[in-house]
């Protein structure tokens, strides 16, 4: 059944929808979302929903004034941008911690929200107001890209009461009393971090350590949210290090970035190496894609039962897919790019008419390995060869568990082998803890069928902030030629070469 999503109603709304959904994927991005409060009322303009992690963006895009009065030009604009968001993003959260079940995608509060939310109390809250309309007249009174000042020290009420406070134009601090509890981004400054930060777990990384620089009182004036970005980017991404940073400020004394540092940063060498070998780890991306496409559109083929519940597969549902791929969408842009170079590098090890894997462990998740298969598809129908593949996929994750249980769970992602044009993906998710003699005795038979131990070896990224871009992998493997089986043995039957394994575990693949 498909699931209906808002790509946004305004051009504005319709740009965060577009962004969003790059950053966060399909399965934890949801724009125009409505509340049940006597009647619908929206919620905010893109909630974001991932594990224990709720993202709020309230959008807004108002004209600057012009009545010659700067001071007053930007008080007004403010309270109509800044402040109405900050009143519904702090509403929203306000009711998903009272009535988690009562949001819908859809105006007339028909279709409720696809993943659950009961936990929305516990969870860790992060709001976001754009504020458009203010750049291009900023950029007429001072030089740069026309993206808001920080000042941390301006808080509440200062940003635009003429009576009380020398306001500042352009310049946005504390818009709670809260210091970081709200941040505030503009028409340039958005797209640009959604760019660089283009992972769930990397944009928390920046707001989180945006939300502690706020609150240290060590940190003046920000030319620009590009600015402090850079700052974050250069150094302090990887290490975090920039703790070290609020250190040097002592006795009162308060840090200042200043402006340029943005064009500085992304005219390094490391900047542009950096940017081309993340290139292969959208593959990563694409898979978690592909599989909300297909679960919110309906047409998700969902795999057959295997292992009882310890195993759940593709099925048809969001809420179930959208609980296989989280810790997919958990890893980081630079964890994708190891874990995608070692997909790359065991599928590239194509032989004949052999199913090969590799098992990895996760460089974020400390209870989660991935288990990547890779089947020959010699064929003739695709959907027998879809079948097979799964099942294959099934047993091998099942049984890399069973051998490794320091891990909670296991990722599975089944794919062709060698060189294929047109590449599909199968994926599952396996969690267990219940070894009972007949999981036991399930997991020997399996063992003794594909005639692998599916203890390792476990291949261990470490330190990704540390490590060097991994190398493309050589050479081009060979290509496969797809043949007919005659069909007259089951795949599950013995296999009449006498080894004692089931037909597709040994000479199936070579009977093709």
């Amino acid at each position: 059944m498909a699931v209906p999503k808002s790509l946004g109603t305004t051009p504005s709304e319709q740009l965060l929808a577009k962004l969003c959904e790059q950053t966060f994927l399909g399965f934890w991005s949801y724009a125009n979302t409505f509340r049940d409060q006597g009647g619908p009322k929206e919620l905010c303009d893109l909630l974001v929903v991932c594990g224990n992690h709720i993202i709020l963006f309230s959008d807004k895009s108002c004209a600057f004034p012009d009545t010659g009065n700067l001071k007053l030009d930007w008080s007004r604009w403010f309270r109509k941008s800044v402040s109405d968001s900050a009143r519904q993003v702090l509403g929203a959260e306000r009711w998903l911690k009272q009535h988690p079940d009562r949001v819908y995608l859809d105006k007339n509060c028909t279709q409720p929200l696809p993943i659950a939310l009961d936990h929305a109390a516990k969870c860790a809250f992060h709001r976001i107001v754009i504020a458009s309309g203010a750049k291009d007249r900023c950029q007429r009174h001072r030089a740069g890209s026309g993206s808001l000042i920080l000042e941390p020290a301006v808080v509440g009420n200062a940003h635009f009461d003429l009576a009380n406070f020398d306001v500042q134009p352009f310049v946005v601090g504390s818009v709670d009393v809260d210091p970081g509890r709200l941040h505030v981004f503009d028409e340039y400054t958005l797209p640009l971090v959604l760019k660089e930060l283009d992972t769930i777990a990397d944009l928390l990384s920046y707001l989180e350590f945006k939300e502690e620089l706020f609150r240290s009182n060590k940190i003046g004036t920000i030319a620009g949210e590009e600015n402090l970005l850079a700052t974050f980017l250069s150094d302090f991404h990887r290490t975090g290090s920039w703790r070290r940073l609020l250190d040097q400020a002592k006795d009162g004394a308060v840090i200042n970035i200043t402006s340029g540092g943005w064009e500085l940063f992304v005219a390094t060498s490391w900047y542009k190496e950096t940017r081309e070998w993340f290139q292969h780890s959208y593959i990563w991306d694409r898979i978690i894609q592909e599989f909300a496409s297909h679960a919110f559109g309906g047409t998700l083929i969902a795999s057959h039962a295997f292992g009882g519940t310890l195993i759940q597969d593709s099925s048809q549902t969001v809420s179930a897919n959208e609980e296989i791929f989280r810790s997919m969408a958990r890893e980081p842009r630079i964890a994708r790019v190891f874990l995608t170079a070692k997909m790359i590098e065991r599928w590239s090890q194509f032989e004949e008419n052999r199913v090969t894997y590799r098992i990895v462990e996760s460089p974020t998740l400390t209870d989660t390995l991935y288990v990547f298969v890779f089947v020959p598809n010699s064929f003739a129908s695709a959907t027998e060869y879809r079948e097979v593949r799964q099942e294959y996929l099934q047993e091998y994750c099942f049984l890399v568990l069973s051998r490794h249980r320091a891990y909670r769970r296991v990722v599975g992602i089944a794919s062709d082998a060698g060189d294929e044009r047109f590449r599909t993906f199968d994926a599952l998710l396996v969690e267990g803890e219940q070894w009972t003699p007949a999981v036991e005795s399930m997991a020997a038979e399996i063992q003794a069928d594909l005639g692998v131990s599916g203890e390792g070896p476990v291949h261990r990224i470490g330190d990704v902030a540390q490590a060097a871009p991994p190398t493309k992998p050589a050479g081009k493997p060979q290509q496969r030629v797809r043949r007919h089986h005659d069909g007259k043995i089951g795949r599950n039957d013995r296999c009449p070469c006498g080894s004692g394994k089931k037909f597709k575990h040994c000479c199936l693949p070579r009977s093709r």
